[in-house]
This record gives C-alpha cells, sequence and structure tokens, in this order.
C-alpha cells in the first residue's frame, strides 16, 4: 500500500513536470519565434532575404496553424482512443465486482441469524433431523460462497476487501458457535426422546431375561441421557435463540452496513480510475 502511494505521488510529480515543459514549449512557439524574426529583421545584416519580416510571420502562421490542425487531431484520435479504454475498463471492473459482491451477499445470506431463528420455530412442527441438517446446510452455504470469492478476487484487490473479509470472518465463529449449540441440543432431544420411549418399552417387557438384554442394548443411550431434561433443554435453546436475536439486531446489521460502504467506495475507487484513461498526461 505505501508503495502504491509512493507511485502515485512521482506520477503526479512527472506529469506536472512535463505539462510545465510543454507549456513553456508552446510560449516559445507562439512568442518566442515571433519576437526572434522581428529582432533579426530589425538588425539586417548577414544573409539577407527577397522577403520581409511580415512575410516571413505570415509563412510561420501557417506552418504553425497547419501543425496545430495536427496536433487537435492527434489529441482527438488519442482521447477517442482513452475513452474506449476508459469504458472498457469500467465494465470489465464493474463486472468482476458485481459478482464479488454476489458471492458476498450469497456468504451473509447464508449466516443470517432470522433464516436460522425460523429454523429453530419450524423444529417444532418438523422432523428435527431436517432441522439441524438444515442448520447445518446454512453453514456450508456461507463456507461455499466464501471459497467462490478466490476465484474473482486476486493480489490487487485484497486490501479493499480484507476490512469486510475480517469482521465477516470474526462474525461467523460467533454464529456458527451458536448454531453447533443449537444443534447440540436437538441431538440431546433426540436422544432425550429415544430413552424415553425405550425406558416406556422397557416398562412393558415382562421377561426377566429380555429386560437385561433390552437394558444391555440400550445402555449407552440411558447413560448418554442421564441427567437430561426435557424443559432444561427447551429453555437453552430458547435462549440461544435469543442470543441468535441480538446477533442479528447488532452485529449482523452492522456487518451489512460495513458490506455497503466498501463497495460504495469500491465503486467510487473504480469511477476515479476510469477517469483517469480521460487525462491526455497520462502514459
Amino acid at each position: 500500500m505505501k508503495r502504491k502511494l509512493i507511485e502515485i505521488v512521482m506520477n503526479k510529480k512527472a506529469r506536472t513536470l512535463r505539462i510545465f515543459i510543454v507549456i513553456i514549449f508552446g510560449m516559445f512557439i507562439v512568442v518566442g519565434i515571433p519576437l526572434i524574426i522581428n529582432e533579426t529583421y530589425k538588425v539586417n545584416t548577414g544573409y539577407l532575404t527577397l522577403w520581409d519580416a511580415a512575410d516571413v510571420l505570415s509563412y510561420y502562421g501557417m506552418i504553425l496553424g497547419a501543425l496545430l490542425t495536427i496536433f487537435a487531431l492527434v489529441v482527438t484520435i488519442t482521447f477517442t482512443k482513452r475513452q474506449i479504454q476508459r469504458d472498457s475498463y469500467l465494465k470489465a471492473e464493474k463486472e468482476k465486482w458485481n459478482k464479488i459482491e454476489t458471492e458476498i451477499v450469497k456468504a451473509l445470506d447464508a449466516i443470517n441469524p432470522a433464516r436460522a431463528s425460523d429454523l429453530i420455530n419450524q423444529s417444532l412442527s418438523q422432523n428435527r433431523d431436517e432441522t439441524i441438517v438444515s442448520l447445518r446446510s446454512c453453514m456450508l452455504r456461507a463456507e461455499t460462497a466464501g471459497d467462490a470469492l478466490r476465484g474473482y478476487i486476486n493480489k490487487n484487490d485484497e486490501h479493499y476487501l480484507q476490512p469486510l473479509l475480517l469482521t465477516i470472518k470474526k462474525y461467523t465463529e460467533k454464529y456458527d458457535d451458536l448454531i453447533d449449540r443449537v444443534t447440540t441440543q436437538f441431538f440431546n432431544l433426540q436422544l432425550l426422546e429415544k430413552a424415553i420411549h425405550a425406558t416406556e418399552t422397557l416398562q412393558r417387557i415382562q421377561s426377566p431375561a429380555d429386560r437385561l438384554s433390552f437394558q444391555l442394548a440400550n445402555r449407552a443411550l440411558f447413560s448418554a441421557t442421564r441427567g437430561m431434561n426435557a424443559d432444561a433443554i427447551a429453555d437453552e435453546v430458547n435462549s440461544l435463540k435469543n442470543q441468535l436475536e441480538d446477533l442479528r439486531n447488532n452485529e449482523y446489521l452492522e456487518l451489512l452496513d460495513q458490506k455497503r460502504e466498501v463497495f460504495a467506495s469500491i465503486q467510487k475507487n473504480i469511477e476515479q480510475n476510469a477517469n483517469e484513461y480521460l487525462d491526455l498526461w497520462r502514459k
């Protein structure tokens, strides 16, 4: 970044020097040469011509006019070329950054806490396995969208997105932790429901041998659910849901604002870089 700033300063100094040289040269062509012609004819020594100063100045004016016409034509052609380069650059950059923004929007949409909260609410009316898979899919889509960004971002563009990507990473860590805890509670609730069903089945078995065999077969299940309470699990899920809502109302909305500001700045920078193509003093 520091190296780039130095290059910008050096380019500005070089451009200023070129403009100064052109101005001095232009003043010499327009003012200096006619004065030299005038002073030469005032001395009236050396090589004597059949024409006078007025004729020479008239001839010089014709030559200068022709040169100015050629210069204007060259400037017009150069400007047209720069305009085409500008439009081409502008189109390519906007298409690239629109794709990058689309991928970031996909990633942010996948980790929207409101989506997770909605899935938690739906868990009351659908198979919890589906809810767990859906919650995990949100995390996977966020990772997939993040991987897709690597196909669009080059090293020269990383500095534009680095602060935003760092914020997304920190936010995602908090989001993933909450989702992990929610899915863990859903797993516990499933285990508890299976344990309750197994206990009811055990109570219906009359044969001592069958009861012992059934207990041994479900020993791991009974051990894993020992001390679990459905109400406590439900309370923990509700607490995690509230934390997800707080995460959305604070950090997630701030993240969306940061994304909008970053891409507004990028679009402004693209316009500025594109306009530099119209600078005739630019190499």
